[in-house]
């Protein structure tokens, strides 16, 4: 049971950028949604009761192959890391919340009484203002006309159940009990509902005892939102950022490196300090960054002397859109960067004991030998090179020898 139980599936409240509910944010398969026992999706906004929401027939059966050590097919992505080498979200979500107190909560058909949410988990509307190259309209309004262009399929988004207000009801009941809350998005630091969140919390003195963690791009730093920071137990700054210079603002398009880079300078300022808010680097391991991520780790590494400023960053590894996977990157090229990146891990002495090396050990470990034909993969790369005007062999080096 150990290696396949995650008491998310019990108190873990999760839904992406539309509002409807998911296990988790690293839900594997095409469809991740919690379904409803008609086999419909579920809105946060719609939640009458948690008892009722979180024992559905399709979150029953879930808990009932994980007390009995049978993998769920929504987990694969915790079990690859897992697999690799590496501390799965899984892995987190044990360590912090623990197993016995929900399987004796549970009974044989998988009903767990007395439902009580402590993980919080919103991927808060898709409101941003990049064009990330890995990302896709659900998660970015800003590439809904740039999808259109190229005929590509995308899911539409609706916000207009996806605010403060409509889902206060839902907020208000799960809110006393928090214990972690993790926002995405779109750029979290652009949700005035989020903001409202926040104000919210601290009003109700729920925030004292509440680790906040967000997701960002860091092209901002309102001041309305860092001011109440400070309110939380505890709050990490996820930086999400995928390189540096050229390589940087050729991916996170059309963000600009120096804006960033000035940011980071600050926040660090700001860790300095506080004594309750920390940060660290989240990298989508990728085809257009790979060439650059020594310069990454290399970068964060000059923070290695500020107390809650994680050095390494963690790293993702990318299962679509397919033109950002590594299997892009010819099989040899691959290899180079790949003895690269561990030859600094050594020259560095990075600690290779925490779950930000074991993130990176499992994107490596996730990289094979299969060669593909590169020209599917360059004709994207040209045609959205075109519309984007930008152009990739000038910032990405192997492409020149492809």
């Amino acid at each position: 049971m150990t290696k396949t139980f995650c008491p998310y599936a019990w108190m873990h409240l999760s839904a992406a950028t539309d509002g409807n509910i998911r296990l988790c944010c690293n839900s594997t398969i095409s469809d991740p949604l919690i379904k409803d026992n008609n086999g419909d999706n579920m809105h946060v906004a719609d939640i009458k009761t948690i008892q009722d929401a979180f024992n559905t027939d399709m979150y029953k059966d879930i808990r009932k192959k994980m007390i009995a050590g049978e993998k769920v097919d929504l987990c694969q992505r915790c079990y690859d890391v897992e697999n690799n080498g590496g501390w799965s979200i899984r892995n987190n979500a044990v360590k912090h919340f623990g197993i016995d107190k929900y399987v004796d909560n549970t009974d044989s058909t998988g009903y767990s009484k007395n439902i009580e949410i402590r993980s919080l988990d919103f991927s808060w509307s898709n409101y941003c203002n990049l064009k990330c190259k890995m990302c896709s309209p659900d998660a970015t309004n800003q590439l809904v006309e740039e999808f259109i262009h190229f005929g590509e399929n995308y899911r539409d988004v609706d916000l207009d159940k996806w605010t403060f207000d409509a889902l206060y009801n839902t907020l208000e009941t799960v809110s006393p009990n928090l214990k972690e809350i993790l926002v995405t998005g779109g750029e979290p630091l652009l949700n005035k509902d989020f903001l409202k969140y926040i104000d919210y919390l601290v009003e109700k003195d729920y925030a004292k005892d509440i680790v906040l963690l967000f997701h960002t791009n860091l092209t901002i730093m309102p001041s309305r939102f860092m001011e109440r920071f400070g309110k939380f137990k505890h709050t990490q700054i996820h930086i999400s950022i995928d390189g540096t210079e050229d390589t940087y603002e050729y991916i996170r398009y059309p963000g600009k490196w120096k804006v960033v880079e000035r940011n980071i300078a600050k926040l660090a300022e700001y860790i300095k300090s506080s004594k309750n808010m920390g940060a660290e680097a989240h990298v989508v391991f990728q085809s257009y960054n790979m060439h650059n991520i020594c310069s990454l780790i290399k970068y964060f590494n000059q923070f290695k002397d500020i107390p809650n400023f994680e050095t390494l960053p963690y790293f993702i590894t990318t299962y679509h859109p397919w033109h950002s996977s590594i299997d892009n990157v010819p099989v040899k090229i691959r290899k180079q960067y790949t003895n690269d990146i561990k030859k600094l891990i050594n020259e560095l002495e990075i600690d290779t004991s925490t779950h930000f090396y074991g993130s990176l050990k499992n994107c490596l470990a996730m990289i094979n030998e299969d060669e593909l034909d590169m020209q599917e993969f360059l004709e994207h790369v040209q045609s959205r090179d075109e519309y984007r005007k930008q152009n990739a062999f000038m910032v990405i080096p192997w492409m020149l020898n492809v």
